[in-house]
């Protein structure tokens, strides 16, 4: 269950670290699905993040999961190149390092399957060194991801409570972003280290 969890966490912390905006209110101009710009600014870039974010915690309304998958298929390079180192640290197990790459496939698969796994999931990204080159056509960034969620394993028989355990995760990634021959955003390339701890020292959390 725990490495389960732990890939699942993995793919989530990737998902929305690279994806994600929620550290900024909603805006009006929130770019929707092809929506087609001449060079990539500040602006553009933070309302794709944006909108991504709202796409992948289910706050888009009436995005299906095939005008999903397509989304996901138009945004992301075809070559891209997506990879996180996980320190993951399970109350009760020796803490581990598990090394993830992922292909675009893989990643909108990770993408599609969500943070299921996880109730009560929220994040907060911050946005730093963001550096657009002259010809607007690509961009470098720095994020820092900030989430947090509850994982409930399951009632064992016997137990008078349902075992409640808090997860929690920061992400560090370097991201490339560039501007495609369409005339659309795409992530190229995203490069994380993230760190997760599921359960508390000691014990758990019941409800």
């Amino acid at each position: 269950m725990h490495k389960n969890t732990g890939r699942a966490a993995c793919l989530t912390a990737l998902m929305v670290t690279t994806l994600s905006l929620s550290a900024t209110p909603a805006r009006a101009d929130v770019i929707v699905h092809r929506d087609f710009i001449a060079r990539l600014s500040e602006n553009n870039i933070r309302a794709f993040l944006e909108n991504v974010e709202q796409i992948v915690n289910g706050n888009k309304p009436g995005m299906t999961p095939a005008k999903m998958n397509d989304y996901f298929q138009d945004h992301m390079a075809e070559n891209g190149t997506f990879a996180t180192i996980l320190h993951y640290d399970v109350s009760g197990t020796p803490a581990k390092d598990i090394n993830v790459s992922l292909t675009k496939q893989q990643y909108i698969d990770g993408v599609m399957k969500g943070n299921s796994p996880i109730k009560d999931y929220n994040s907060t990204i911050d946005i730093l060194n963001l550096n657009i080159a002259a010809d607007g056509k690509s961009a470098t960034l720095k994020t820092v991801t900030r989430e947090q969620g509850k994982l409930m394993p399951g009632q064992q028989a016997g137990q008078a409570e349902q075992v409640v355990l808090p997860v929690t995760g920061e992400s560090t990634c370097d991201e490339t972003v560039i501007l495609s021959a369409s005339n659309l955003i795409q992530l190229q390339s995203a490069n994380c280290t993230t760190s997760m701890k599921v359960g508390t020292d000691g014990a758990a959390a019941a409800r």
